[in-house]
Formats: C-alpha cells, structure tokens, sequence
C-alpha cells in the first residue's frame, strides 16, 4: 500500500472535523427550531424567575390544604348538628307521621312520653358509665371482668328497656304502631346520649385520652395532622352511625314488647 502524504492526510483530517460541527450544529439548530415552537408551560410561560414561581407553587398548596381543612371541618359540624338534631326529627315524625283522623291526640303524647323516659334514663346512664375506663382508670383484672360479664348485661338491659318502651306504650295505648314509634324514639335518644359521651370526653379529657394506646395508634394511620380534628371527626361520625341502627333497633324491640303488652290486654279485656 502507497503511504498517504502528510500534507493530504491534514487535509482529510480537517475536512472531518468541519463535517462533524456542522452536523452538531444543524442538531442544535433542529432542536432548537423544535423547542421554539412547543407550548411554554409553568414559570416558563409567565417570564416568572424560578425563585418566585416556586414560592407561589408553595403559597397555592398551603392554600389548597387550608381549603381542603375547612371544608372538613364543616362537614364535622354539619354531622355534629344533624347528631344532635335526630332525637328532634324523631319527635316531629311521629308528630306528622301519624294521621289525626285514625289517632287521637293522646296517642301521640303517650309515644313521646313513654320514649323520652325510657331513652333519657338508659342514655344518662350510659353517660355515666362511659366516664369508667375512658377518664376514671380500672384495674386491668376488673376491666376482663367488664368485657366477659358486665357487657353482656348491659346489652341485654338495652333490649329489655327497648321492649318495656314498646310494651308500656301498647298497653296505654292499644296499637302496635304506637309501640315501634316509642321503641324508635327510645333508641335515637339512648345511642344519641351515648354517642354525645364520647365527644365531650374527648373534647374536655383530651390529655387523657390522647395517652390512650388504640387512640395513638388510630390517629397514626388516620392521615389527620391535628389528633383532637381526628378524635372529634371520627367520633362524630361513629355516633351518628350508631344513633341511626340504635333506632332501627329500638323500633324492632319496641315492637316486639308491643306485640306482648297487645296480647296481654287483649287477655285482660277478654276476661
């Protein structure tokens, strides 16, 4: 093979190097072309310096967060207000659900009378006996002893007080009607107290039971930042759960006790 002067491969050297920027710069110039001609978003799109852009992105999601808090917290006080309003809605379903031209008028006192009673003594009862093991410590050995034999007790205390409500209204009243509507009244009342219990010890007793283990370990997977807007949210709604089932409940065992007041009197007249 011929060797290739010096002065011709310098030349071919050079020749290379001019093709290569060209080629780079046409790239750039692709790119650029390209570039110029997409949609400018964020900070871009304004001509706003980066500094500042991000402190506004910054602003508008402390923003969106404070937003998202308050409508939070009024949905807790919406709920809160229909909670305590429940036992009042009761009172006028039974007052404009029952027709004056088949009921006389003391019919309807004796509903609410009879389910006021009743609900009022069992749900200030269970007031009371929440405050044990939620703000008055128990022994731990009193407290299994609780769990296997006084829980028990309490639910069926629950369900006779349901059926006495039931029974009672029938009795003075004769109708089976009469009885589910004061069960009805009697579990809204009872399960609203209970449930109205639990808020005002959390709100007035936080720093006791903010110490309480299952609270701790509910409010580190809740995504609450603030543990007392988790106490009250989650109560709030648990209560009005359990109000509406309460009184479901009380009208099943309301009605019951009235089938059995029904028939008693029927016996007594009969005889």
């Amino acid at each position: 093979m011929h060797a290739i002067p010096k002065e011709h491969r310098d030349k071919l050297v050079g020749l290379a190097a001019r093709k290569e920027a060209f080629s780079a710069l046409g790239v750039f110039r692709i790119m650029s072309v390209v570039h110029a001609h997409q949609p400018l978003r964020g900070c871009y799109a304004t001509g706003i310096p980066q500094r500042t852009c991000g402190a506004s992105r910054k602003a508008l999601g402390r923003q969106a967060k404070m937003q998202m808090l308050s409508s939070r917290r009024d949905l807790q006080m919406i709920l809160f207000v229909v909670l305590l309003s429940l036992p009042f809605l009761t009172i006028l379903l039974i007052r404009y659900s029952i027709d004056p031209k088949i009921s006389h008028s003391h019919e309807r006192a004796v509903i609410v009378k009879q389910g006021c009673f009743f609900g009022l003594f069992l749900g200030t009862l269970f007031m009371v006996l929440n405050l044990f093991g939620n703000v008055i410590p128990l022994p731990a050995a009193l407290e299994s002893v609780i769990d296997r034999v006084f829980a028990p007790f309490i639910l069926g205390f629950t369900i006779f007080t349901f059926s006495l409500s039931g029974y009672r209204t029938s009795r003075l009243t004769g109708q089976l009607r009469a009885a589910s509507l004061s069960g009805l009244l009697t579990g809204v009342l009872v399960f609203m107290l209970f449930g109205l219990s639990f808020i005002i010890i959390d709100m007035v007793f936080f720093d006791i039971v903010r110490q309480q283990p299952e609270k701790i370990a509910n409010f580190a997977h809740s995504g609450y930042a603030d543990m007392r807007a988790y106490l009250f949210d989650s109560t709030v709604r648990g209560a009005t759960v359990m109000t509406l089932v309460g009184g479901i409940l009380g009208a099943i065992f309301g009605s019951m006790g009235g089938l059995v007041g029904k028939r008693t009197l029927a016996q007594r007249q009969t005889a």
